[in-house]
Parts: C-alpha cells; structure tokens; sequence
C-alpha cells in the first residue's frame, strides 16, 4: 500500500522540509501542485505550511534560523536580524535582593504602547535629561477625571490616525484571518480556563437543566472567540512588516477598535467612594426579602388577570353595553378581591414569617430615626407596585387580544351574507326607529365610550390597594389613603397605545352596520311618512275597485318583504338586532293597507247610511202632514221626483254597494252593526213602494181639503179690508184738537197702518197658494188705496202732536239747553208740512180747519226765533249778560232752570236792535274761541326743534340745546 504523503498524516502537518505531492491520476484531473500554484497567486501563504515551531511565518523560508532565533523575530520584529552567536555571552550572577535603580529610570524614560495606543508622553527635554543622567524633577500630575482622560485619548488616536482601509483591504484581511491560518498552529487554550469561568457563575444557573442548551452555546462561543482572537493576533503582527503587507498586496490594515483604558486617581473617588458606602445601606432590592415576594408573586398570582380572554368569550355574548360593562366590572372586582384578600395578606405572612430579614431596621425606641425602614418598605411598595403594573397592563393587553379577534373589521360588499361572520360577536346593537330614519341604539358613540370605560375599569381595578406595612401595622390605616400601591394610570403612552388600538378596531368595526343600515332605504318611503302621504294623496283620488285592490295588495306584498328580513345581524365585533325596526316597518306597512282597507270599510259604511239615509229621509219626509199648501205642493212634487228618479239613482247605488262588498269580504272583518246596516239597505227598495203608495193616497186627500179652507179665506180678506176702509172715511169729519183727541188720533192711525200692512201680507199669502194651487190670482186694488187715503191724516195728527209736545218743551223748560238753529230747522219743517196739508184737505173742513189753526200758532212761535238766537247763543258769557242787563235795565243773569217764557217777560223784545249786536259779537267771538281750540288739538304733542344756522348769533345760542314747544 502506498504511503501517506510526507507533508500530511491524519490531518496532522509534520515537520521538515516540503516534498512534492503525488502526480495527478489523469490527464484531466489537475495537479495538486497545480491547485497550489493558483490558489497562491490569488492569496499568497502568510503562514509556512512546515516549521520547526507550531507555527512560522512565510517570510521565514528565505532566512536560515534556529527555533530560538525564529521564535524571536515573530515576537520582536527588531530583533529579525540578530543572531544567537553574535550576542554577547553574558555570566550568570546570582540574583540581587535589591533593584537596579537604572533599570527603573530607563523603564520610567522609555515611551508605554497600550494596544497600539499612546498613553503617556514625554517631551524631549525630560529624554536629554534622562540621557544626560541627570535626575528629572517633575511635578506630579493633577487627577483627571474619565471624560478628560478619554478626551485625551481621542486627541492622540487622531494624531496617529493613517489612511483609510479599501474594502479590497478589507477583504484580504479578513481572508487571511479566516483561512490563512490553519487551526492546528494555535495554540491551545489553557485547560482550567473553562473551569475559571463557570467559577464566576452561580452554581445553582450552571447546574440547573433548563441552562444546559445555553452553557453548551456559550462554550462554543467562548472556543470560537478565542480561536478568532488568536488568529487576528497573528495577521495583525505578521502585517506589521511593510515587505510583508506588499508581498500579500494588503495596503493598509484595519484599525482596531480603539482600548481605552480610564487610569486611577479620578477626581470623584470620594464620591464614587460616599456612593457605594449609601448605596450599601440605602439599597434594598438586594434584600432576600424581595426574592421572596419575586417568587410569592410568580409562582401563585402572576397570572392573575383583571380580565381574561377566555372567559370573555364563554359569556353569553352579544350583551348590550351597558351589560357588557357590568360583566368587565364583575370580573375587575374578583381580581381586586384576590388582591386584597390573598396576595396583600400572603405577602404580609411573609414579612411575619422572615422578621430577621428586616426586623434590624425597625428602630428600638422613638428617637431613633426610621428612614431606613421607610426606605425599605419603598422599596417594597415599588416591587409590588411593578407586580400590580404588569397585571394591570397585561389585563389591558388581555382585553385588547380579546378586541384584536375583529381586527379585520366588518366592511362588507354586495348583498349580506349571515356565514361571512362566524366569530361571536361583542355588543348588541338595536336598530330603532326615528323618523325619518334609523338609527343605532345604543349609538357608537355610547358603544364606544363603553369600551374606553372598560379600559378605565381595568385600570380601577388596581388603584386604592394599600401597601404591605398597613397590613403589618394596623395603626397606619387611617393613613391608607396616602400609603397605597401605584398603579397604572389612564394618561400613560402604554394605555394610550391600548386605547388608540382598540378605537381604531372598534372604527373598522362600524362600516358593516352603517352598510346593513342601507338595506333599508328601500323602506325609505315608510319612514319619511312619503309612503303615507301617497296613501293620503290616493285617497283624495277617485279609484276604482281593482285600484284599491292593487294597492292594498301592493302594501301586503311589502309587509311579507320586511319579514322575511334577519332579525339579527353579526357583524363581527356588533351584533345588529333589527326585530324592532322590522316590526315597525312592518307595522307601518300593514297600518298603510289597514288604512287602505279600513277607508274602503269607513266609504261603504258611509254610502250604505248615506243610502239608508236617503230612504229614511224620503220616507220621513213622505209621512210628514203639510201645514199649508205650498208644504203639500211641495210634497206633491218630492213625491214624484222620488219615484220618478231619486228610487233608481238608489237602486245604483245599492248594486255598486254590493260590489265592495264583495271586495272587501276578502280582507276586512265587518262589525255586527256594519253587517245591520248592509241588510237594512238590501231591504230599502221593498219597503219604499209601500210608502210611495200611501204617502200619494193620503196628499190627494189633502189637497181637496186644502182647496175649499182657501176659498173660505179669501171670503174672510174682503170683509177686514172694508172695514178698514171705512175706519180712513172717519178721520174726513174729525176736526177737535184737544190732547187727549189728538193722542188718540195718532194711536188709532198708528194701528191702522199695522193692520194694512198684516193684511198686505196675508194678500200675498193667499196669492201664494192659489199659486201653488194653479188657480188664478185674485187682486184687491182697495188695499193699495186705503194706504194713499191713510198718509196725509197721519201727517196731520202726527205734527200736531209733536208741535205741542215741542212748544212745552221750548217755552217752559230751561232755554240754555236748546238749540236755536235745530229749534228754527224744525219749525220751518212743521210750517211747511201744514201748509202743503192745508191745500190737500181742500174739500175736507175738518182736517183743513186743523191745519190752519195748527199753521197760526207755529207762525207765532217763529215770531220769537230772532230774540232766541240771541240768548241761545253759545258764546254768551257773563260778561255778555251784564251788557244785556245794563240795556234793559234789569239784571237777567238766568239760573239753571230759568226759561224762555220767563226771558220774554223781561221784555227783551223791545230791545232787540241793541240785543242783537251784544250776540253778534258773542256769536263772532265763540267763533274764534272754537277756531283756536281746534288749533291747539291739531298741534297738540308736535315738537320743534331748534337747530344752530351756520354761524349765526342765534345759531350759537341754540347750538347745544334743543327748545320744544306745545301748540
């Protein structure tokens, strides 16, 4: 068997000199000396494949050195060109207590390199003294602080900064770091290295199982780190030689990340030094006593919810808001009474049970401070407080998982489909009715802020718990209002976030209704009233039978629409129930044809009275018994319209009614009285020839009776009327005219010309019935000429009455309240009416000598006219009647009651010429009087205003006033 080649075995490199690899098995196959070849003119060796040592570089070919000598140079490139044999042998000594103060001093004056980073500096004065020997005498550095320090640092990385690596660099680099070092040159890490590790770590993680997947990775981790450091380490410090880094063509190497290391002393030691000696006694998170409320918290109540998904969703949902927040608010409660009745009391029963882990606290008496204690508790308030946090957000988060389930929304389109929406739906929503439209009830918005309060309750649920130390210590509860756990509060960016999620599900959650909701905008008409107002419009309208059926049945058809509707509607988050809405539409519908229907029963209801009615009337009227003729001419007539006319337009009318019978026994139910009356108007036209039949016997009966009662009456007119007449040719003779004759007189005329005027009306009453009756009018010219015979005696007595009555009234009752002017217009009336009597009664003594004599004493009265004008005159003042005493002589002021008989037996007649001046002037000055009483109503209330007239005297004066006058 051939043997493996000298450079390999098992994967192992051996030592010595190279020897050539094996020729190619083909002519095809390329040599490996081939593939070197060309792998080494892309990537040129760093390392020698052989060496004496574990490792060489491949610059190391060219030189013949010892493993001493190479060794030397890779650690110290200085060193490259040295030779063991050329150093100066030096003798063994044996090894001093005390230290070379020089080596020191060259230590001290030799530049520090950290990492390829200078950290301390010396100026060239301070290396010639050190070179000259003579001792340096520097003041000692001032601390500085970390940021000063690491300020410094990047001053210096700045100053040292080269060019930049190409990513061409960078990829040869990496290259070289990654495969140009085979793993068996480095060197293996130190076996107890692993060992010194876990050492840092508590044991109880490293030998828990659950960890075991993780140590294993952190090994591997730890191996990989190591091998990559070593390998970094060697290329970094091989391309330190420039000959070297163009030979493997990288130009510039990596910058290493920058160690920077913060030297002591700092300025802030003694705070840093205060700060851990108070943070050693301050700092209580560390307490055992925390660990075991860590533990108490997630082994029994970290799962504890104020709300839980699951038991959301076995609920009987949908529920209305309002019950949808009583279930929120009944679990939040059970939460907070597993609070505060367990997890406060259990954590309290440890704080009593481990009394040594802070008992040593608690002051011994009064005095003492108890700041640490408090601080304690703090601390523990705090822990349980970020305990209580995490149930309460992930309660919310809990409650927002449950909202998450109809993240997706309900928008939908084309017609609703009932299985789209499988998951079970939250809040029940009713549809109602508002004309005119419909809306949602509750609303979004109460659904919405249902949700927001669900949230708030969940919040709720953790305020107002107390903290441990008032259960440990019952004297401090009346302190619990301000010793509670905090809580989660609603303004938080967390809650907020909650809220703002779950409205912006609850927003997608509302397109689905909204869209259902106009499904029903065909029943539009229903709800705006349109539908009721076509109905109201129809039924202005005349319409036939089928017209009604059609739209009766048109409104049925609707009603069996809306019912068939869904009753309810899931829409993922919302749950529409529509059985209210569906029920009013359907109502509406069936009230629109009940209406049709009940109009159609109420119009043949009306028609059939209207029907009977007719009959009743022509019936009634029929068995009425006339009073006079025209009621029997009349009924005569009735009689024969009815059967000649009115019984047939009936007898239609009754053969229509019997159609909408027939038509509305299809959809109506008629009531008992409904069903009387359709059988009393069947029975109508029977009945009726019986009442034309006797009704026309008994008129013809009547009338023969009524003939011989007119003649009688006629007989009866021409015996008053001659009487009257005779009673006119009286008053030819009569010519006494005493008082008591002529009241008499004027009664006896006044009732005459009643009589005439009944008989004239009973005239014409009885030309109305011989009209009526066909017969012949009779006239009676006498009476129109008893009335021309009558009206001059009536002129006669009726102004010789008034005349008498008037002379009292004038002569003997106080003359200041008369009236000259009316006195004169009705004396000149009298005069004139018994001078024109006195021609018309020519041939007549009597009454002629009556209106002669009735002339002379009104003659006589008008003599007295003139002296009456002027004591009547309005005018008259006292003033005036001074003058008229001064002219007769004899004071005449009048009293209240004085009248004119006793002025004329002043004898003012013989003073009438100065008399009449005095009331012309009197006359002329109540003239005037009235004129400006006139004038001052007419101005009365107008006001003037007087207003400034450019620069004018009396301009200035009125300019800021105004002057207001009264006519």
């Amino acid at each position: 068997m051939g043997e493996e080649p000298p450079l390999k075995r098992a994967g192992v490199v051996r030592r010595g000199l190279p020897g050539l690899p094996p020729l190619p098995t083909s002519d095809r196959e390329a040599s490996e000396l081939y593939q070197i070849v060309v792998r080494h003119s892309e990537h040129p060796p760093i390392m020698n494949d052989t060496s004496w040592t574990l490792a060489a570089p491949f610059k190391e070919q060219k030189h013949f050195r010892t493993p001493s000598e190479s060794i030397a140079n890779n650690y110290t490139p200085t060193a490259g060109q040295l030779k063991i044999q050329d150093l100066v042998k030096m003798k063994r000594t044996r090894r001093s207590d005390t230290i070379d103060l020089s080596l020191i001093k060259r230590a001290k004056t030799e530049p520090m390199q950290r990492h390829g980073t200078l950290v301390s500096l010396k100026s060239k004065k301070t290396v010639d003294s050190t070179e000259t020997g003579e001792e340096s005498q520097e003041p000692p550095s001032r601390p500085m602080t970390p940021t000063e320090q690491m300020n410094m640092m990047a001053v210096i990385e700045r100053m040292e900064v080269g060019p930049l690596a190409c990513e061409r660099d960078f990829e040869r680099y990496f290259y070289y770091v990654l495969k140009g070092v085979q793993r068996d040159m480095l060197a293996p890490p130190p076996s107890d290295q692993m060992r010194r590790i876990k050492t840092l770590i508590p044991h109880d993680l490293i030998t828990k199982p659950l960890f075991e997947p993780l140590i294993q990775q952190l090994q591997t981790e730890v191996l990989e780190d190591y091998e990559f450091s070593l390998r970094k380490a060697i290329v970094d410090y091989i391309l330190k030689d420039p000959r070297e880094r163009a030979r493997l063509f990288v130009n510039v190497t990596p910058t290493p990340y920058p160690l920077r290391v913060i030297r002591a002393p700092v300025p802030w030691h003694d705070v840093y030094h205060d700060a851990k000696q108070f943070t050693a006694t301050h700092l209580f998170i560390n307490n055992p006593m925390m660990l075991q409320l860590q533990y108490l918290w997630n082994d029994e109540f970290a799962s504890l919810r104020f709300v839980y998904k699951d038991a959301l969703l076995e609920a009987e949902l949908p529920l209305l808001p309002n019950e949808f927040e009583v279930l929120v608010k009944k679990q939040c409660w059970q939460a907070t009474e597993i609070l505060k009745k367990k997890w406060l009391p259990a954590c309290a029963a440890l704080f009593i049970e481990r009394k040594d882990l802070w008992q040593h606290l608690v002051p011994d008496n009064d005095t003492e401070s108890t700041l640490l204690v408090q601080q304690y508790f703090a601390c523990v308030a705090t822990l349980m407080s970020l305990h209580l946090r995490s149930t309460v957000i992930n309660s919310l988060g809990e409650f927002l998982d449950f909202l998450r389930i109809h993240k997706n929304g309900n928008d939908y389109s084309g017609e609703y489909n009932d299985i789209q929406y499988v998951m079970k739906t939250v809040i029940l929503v009713k549809l109602k009715v508002t004309d005119p439209k419909i809306i949602f009830d509750p609303s979004f918005h109460e659904c919405r802020d249902t949700i927001i309060r669900c949230f708030q309750e969940i919040i709720a649920g953790g305020e107002g718990l107390p903290r441990v130390e008032v259960e440990l210590f019952p004297e401090m509860r009346q302190n619990h209002s301000r010793l509670q756990l905090r809580s989660v509060k609603l303004e938080e960016s967390l809650v907020t976030h909650f809220v703002d999620e779950a409205m912006g599900i609850f927003k997608v959650n509302t397109a689905g209704p909204i869209r259902y909701l106009n499904s029903y905008r065909r029943y539009h008409d229903l709800l705006s009233g349109k539908a009721s107002l076509d109905v109201t419009n129809f039924l202005k309208e005349e319409h036939s039978i089928n017209g009604f059926k059609k739209k009766i049945e048109e409104y049925a058809a609707l009603k069996d629409e809306i019912s068939l509707l869904h009753i309810t509607v899931p829409l993922s988050f919302f749950c529409l129930d529509c059985i209210q809405v569906n029920e009013e539409l359907a109502g509406r519908a069936q009230k629109l044809k009940d209406r049709l229907i009940q109009y159609e029963v109420n119009e043949n209801r009306e028609l059939n009275r209207s029907i009977c009615h007719r009959y009743d009337e022509m019936a009634e009227r029929l068995n009425e018994v006339p009073e006079t003729v025209e009621d029997l001419v009349n009924l005569q007539k009735y009689l024969i319209q009815c059967t000649d006319v009115t019984v047939y337009k009936l007898k239609e009318e009754i053969d229509e009614a019997a159609q909408r019978l027939l038509f509305l026994l299809d959809y109506a139910i008629f009531p008992v009285d409904d069903v009387k009356l359709n059988s009393t108007m069947f029975h109508w036209p029977e009945h009726m020839s019986t009442v034309f039949e006797v009704s026309s016997k008994r008129l013809s009966s009547k009338r023969d009776h009524s003939e011989d009662d007119l003649r009688n009456k006629i007989q009866e007119f021409e015996e008053k009327l001659a009487k009257y007449y005779q009673e006119i040719e009286n008053f030819r003779k009569k010519e006494v005219m005493s008082t008591e004759e002529v009241k008499n007189n004027v009664d006896f005329l006044a009732q005459l010309h009643a009589n005439l005027e009944e008989a004239q009306e009973e005239l014409a009453e009885l030309n109305n019935a011989e009209v009526l009756l066909g017969w012949e009018k009779t006239t009676f010219p006498i009476l129109r000429e008893m009335f021309t015979m009558k009206e001059p005696y009536e002129k006669l007595w009726n102004t010789v009455k008034l005349f008498n009555e008037k002379n009292e009234k004038w002569k003997n009752g106080s003359f200041q309240l008369l009236n000259a002017e009316e006195i004169e217009n009705e004396v000149t009336e009298m005069w004139r009416t018994m001078y024109k009597l006195t021609k018309t009664f020519g041939d007549q003594p009597g009454p002629r000598n009556v209106a002669e004599r009735t002339r002379g004493r009104i003659d006589t009265f008008k003599q007295y006219m003139p002296l009456l004008h002027i004591i009547c005159n309005p005018g008259i003042r006292d003033r005036h009647w001074e003058e008229m005493s001064a002219v007769v002589g004899v004071d005449i002021h009048p009293e209240e009651d004085t009248s004119f008989t006793k002025m004329l037996e002043y004898g003012l007649k013989n003073y009438m010429d100065q008399l009449d001046g005095i009331g012309a002037t009197a006359a002329k000055e109540y003239s005037l009087e009235k004129a400006l009483k006139k004038m001052k109503s007419e101005w009365e209330g107008v006001n003037f205003e007087f207003i400034a007239y450019r620069d004018t005297v009396s301009g200035a004066q009125f300019n800021n006033r105004s002057l207001f006058m009264s006519a």
